[in-house]
């Protein structure tokens, strides 16, 4: 039996793991991102503010991803969320790179990583290909059903049935 895992659903659970891991990260050491961004949170609330965008939302946003890449009949919908989720933050991070200019590492590489991410989702909106692996073994064709009266099948224990 041929493989039917498509490119699209590959990126949904790429992207799923990405997001869900890095939230988990910054739930469990929410001074990573003060490390890697510079962002400064003074008060109880900033730091419970941080932990609720960059841990809970994202957290949310990769398991969803990842449920839809799991879930074929729900890969469609889940590369719309990806496409305008991340496209939303490539877009917002993109202006905010033209407004003041690349300072730091983390900027520029999550630019890319987000702005390429929304595009292959994009495209794999429109075209799709399959991610097909050669079958091992040639597989063995099902016995034809005989229509009822016929003298190749077995009578009242023949396995013809007029539904489909």
């Amino acid at each position: 039996m041929a493989n039917s895992f498509d490119l699209q659903r590959l990126i949904l659970l790429i992207t799923g793991a990405v997001f869900a891991g890095f939230s988990l990260l910054c739930l469990l050491y929410p001074d990573l991102l003060t490390r890697m961004t510079g962002i400064l949170a003074p008060t109880l609330t900033s730091q419970i503010e941080l932990q609720a965008v960059y841990g809970g939302l994202q957290l949310g946003l990769g398991v969803l991803l990842l449920i839809c890449g799991i879930v074929p009949k729900w890969s469609r919908l889940g590369t719309w969320v990806l496409v305008a989720m991340v496209g939303g933050l490539a877009l917002a991070r993109g202006a905010g790179v033209a407004a003041h200019g690349w300072d730091s590492f983390y900027t520029g590489s999550a630019l890319i990583y987000e702005s390429l991410t929304a595009l292959l989702g994009l495209l794999t909106l429109f075209f799709n290909p399959r991610l097909n692996r050669a079958p091992q073994s040639t597989p063995i064709a099902a016995p034809q059903p005989t229509a009822p009266g016929s003298t190749s099948g077995t009578g009242a224990d023949s396995s013809y049935s007029p539904l489909p």
